[in-house]
């Protein structure tokens, strides 16, 4: 029975990076069947384990934007169509057979209990092995995050218990129809897994794509802040920073493009997006470039531009530019130090306590923003601060869920509720005045038909 159970395994691992249903018909050939702590960290590491296929998402913020002025005059394209306009009366569902996001995340999840419940019969020592259990929870925590923040409504604690979430897995099982959980019920999860990883997490890892403590409490902060709980979430963010606090110097690489990797050490967590090279297939809306820093005459003056932004081809759709810095090693969907001095800053800001707020975005910026034409940012308001760190948090993980999740989360707060507002001129020669709500349904991806169809308790938290 243990001998199925590991070749099960090695099938799952195999065939994470895929959505295809038939993953359990045949023994991938040179597999090996894991017999050792390290093939279990291996299992943890698999490449497969690395997309996020997040790339729609920013089309519906005011990251992304058509290539041509043609992109969306027919229905060639009809849900990038529905997000870019933000057309709420469109019913997207019909629209979605399968969903890469949620099939991946999914896959992993069943790669993560299968190593929770496999490792103990390996060889190995006990720490490695609680080593190796503590960073499948915390990632099992991490899919879970990703999943509950897209295909369900914010946590909002006064209906988080009645709110429609989705399907939680704790356990290495194939067959069985799993209930849909509550949003509360969700989020508990996540935090049970998280507390219990923390302690077995390693300070140190081989690599930026092992999760370790540090790491640990940057996501904790995160889902505490995600729960409005930020006193809680400051906490994490300082126990984050004593742990790692380093802050890449964008500027110099700006200016040599050398030096970038993977495993630069302001990455808590190394992971990719659509693909490794992913953002460098998107085109860039006018109104998230105006967002990064120019001198008098207009000339930008911030190394997150200079690092690789360029302006659009002949041809394409005005003011739009590309990402053509390959050698450039995106974090997209990870976790960077970065991240963790602005959830901070906000917590702070929250708190009323604005100079020392503003004191952590420049911490950042002081690494971005060219030393000739870098002035330290304030802010005499809370509204004001949080308008700042916001556009800091796009500016600082583009290509990344964060905008998106950004816009849900602070919908219900009128003083700070992100307003996207665009227009677009199509090939037609007709003029587009876009405004999405921050409320809108649109912030919530629907359940594609395949798995709506798997299983039967699944409702759609969206259309």
């Amino acid at each position: 029975m243990k001998q199925i159970y590991k070749i099960l395994l090695v099938l799952i691992v195999a065939a994470s990076a895929f959505a295809c249903d038939d993953y359990l018909d045949v023994v991938p050939k040179g597999k090996k069947v894991p017999t050792e702590t390290d093939d279990y960290q291996m299992l943890l590491r698999n490449s497969g384990a690395m997309f996020f296929a997040q790339d729609i998402f920013g089309y519906l913020t005011d990251e992304r934007y058509p290539m041509f002025s043609s992109m969306f005059v027919t229905e060639e394209m009809p849900i990038l169509k529905t997000l870019f306009f933000a057309d709420e009366s469109r019913e997207r569902a019909k629209y979605i057979e399968e969903d890469a996001l949620y099939n991946r995340c999914y896959h992993r999840i069943a790669v993560y209990n299968s190593v929770i419940e496999g490792v103990d019969d390996a060889d190995g020592t006990a720490a490695e092995k609680q080593m190796l259990k503590a960073q499948a929870r915390v990632l099992r925590a991490y899919n879970h995050f990703v999943l509950v923040n897209c295909y369900a409504k914010h946590y909002d604690p006064s209906t988080a218990h009645t709110d429609n979430g989705i399907i939680t897995v704790t356990t290495f099982d194939m067959e069985s129809v799993l209930p849909q959980q509550k949003v509360a019920a969700v989020y508990d999860l996540i935090l049970e897994d998280i507390e219990a990883a923390l302690e077995h997490l390693p300070e140190k890892t081989i690599t930026t794509f092992d999760a370790g403590r540090a790491f640990g409490y940057a996501f904790l902060a995160k889902v505490r802040l995600f729960r409005g709980e930020y006193e809680a979430a400051l906490k994490a963010t300082n126990q984050s920073l004593e742990l790692n606090n380093h802050i890449f110097d964008l500027i110099t690489y700006s200016q040599t493009q050398t030096g970038h990797s993977y495993e630069l050490p302001e990455n808590l967590l190394t992971r990719f997006g659509l693909n490794d090279q992913g953002i460098n297939f998107w085109i860039w809306s006018p109104y998230f470039i105006e967002k990064f820093e120019a001198d008098e005459n207009g000339n930008k003056v911030d190394a997150r531009y200079l690092q690789g932004f360029n302006e659009g081809f002949p041809g394409m759709t005005p003011g739009v530019h590309y990402f053509g810095n390959f050698d450039y090693k995106v974090n997209a969907t990870g976790f960077k130090t970065t991240e963790v001095y602005l959830m901070k800053a906000e917590c702070l800001a929250r708190a009323g306590q604005l100079k020392a707020a503003m004191a952590e975005v420049n911490k950042v910026r002081e690494k971005r923003i060219l030393p000739a034409h870098y002035k330290p940012l304030t802010a005499q308001t809370k509204q004001e601060a949080m308008r700042i760190i916001m556009d800091e948090r796009l500016k600082e993980s583009f290509g990344s869920f964060n905008r998106f999740w950004d816009i849900r989360r602070l919908a219900n707060e009128p003083d700070y509720a992100i307003h996207v507002k665009k227009t677009f001129t199509d090939a037609t020669g007709v003029t587009h005045n876009i405004e999405l709500n921050p409320k809108s349904h649109l912030l919530i991806l629907p359940f594609s038909r395949e798995a709506m169809n798997r299983n039967s308790s699944l409702e759609q938290n969206s259309k």
